[in-house]
């Protein structure tokens, strides 16, 4: 028993170390660090296939890490899209007022101050800065913020769908089976197994919580660019013209990312450490 509870905590404190220097040498490479995010996800999902609690929240994050993915790419162009962004945030505003007023209260009192600046820079014909990118990023906070809620909701809803259209495809099958009874029991098992209901789980919290944190951090960095590029610097110069946020910036979001991944991946690996208790003895 002391050898068994010995060996499992070292084997802990080994993974968490190789999760960290690897985590902390990925944050140097755009492409390293995109491709650990991913193989850390698709293992994750592999120890958990069967978890459909723990499917539904990797297919959230990496919905949301490809939407962030594809308007970074879409903001490199010479469109902004300053007035659809606007637009989105007033609505994603009213839509959740009731959700977090916090949040809310702080996603339309930025939107506004920004709406505000770029009529001011439109006047004098200035051309705005790109923080509307990071107003996209808040947005997707709160979306992805709400989906991690409302996951086992709408999860089950898709499984009642589901559990109907495999009940109409059973009473079909029933009615054509092949002349080999062993490959329609097999049939019967692999494809219409039924799926338990599902509820919310530990892991919901931490990455709710996440969500929210990754919304906070983009504040400043609108505040620093808006700030920046305000005539203030004109007749104080240099008062506002550091970068110290945007600097440290890359730091953050990379920690935060890996800190989303750590709780999905220490998730999935308790689930295979149990599995592997049920298997072998010490």
């Amino acid at each position: 028993m002391i050898r068994r509870w010995y060996l499992e905590k070292t084997l802990n404190l080994l993974v968490l170390l190789l999760f960290v220097i690897v985590g902390l040498v990925s944050l140097h490479d755009d492409q390293t660090y995109d491709m650990f995010f991913l193989g850390t996800l698709i293992f994750a999902a592999l120890i958990c296939r069967q978890n459909l609690d723990v499917i539904g929240v990797i297919c959230i994050v990496i919905g949301a890490r490809t939407i962030q993915y594809c308007l970074y790419m879409i903001f490199n162009q010479d469109d902004p899209y300053r007035l659809p962004i606007y637009i989105a945030a007033i609505f994603t505003g009213w839509f959740f007022r009731r959700i977090d007023s916090s949040l809310v209260l702080m996603l339309m009192l930025t939107t506004c101050i920004m709406i505000c600046v770029d009529l001011y820079w439109l006047l004098i014909s200035y051309p705005p800065p790109g923080s509307h990118y990071y107003l996209t990023l808040c947005i997707m906070s709160i979306l992805g913020r709400e989906a991690i809620y409302q996951r086992a909701t709408i999860s089950e809803k898709l499984i009642n769908g589901f559990n109907l259209t495999r009940q109409v495809l059973l009473m079909r099958f029933k009615n054509t089976l092949s002349p080999w009874p062993d490959i329609n029991r097999k049939i019967e098992f692999t494809v219409f197994q039924p799926i338990h209901h599902l509820l919310p789980i530990g892991l919901d919290h931490s990455i709710k919580a996440i969500f929210t944190l990754g919304f906070y951090i983009q504040i400043p960095m609108i505040g620093e660019y808006t700030l920046r590029h305000l005539p203030v610097n004109d007749l104080v110069p240099n008062i506002f013209t550091s970068l110290y946020y945007y600097n440290a910036y890359p730091l953050l979001s990379g920690l935060l990312g890996l800190y989303l991944l750590w709780c999905i991946f220490w998730f999935g690996y308790q689930i295979l450490i149990k599995q592997v208790k049920n298997k072998i003895s010490f």
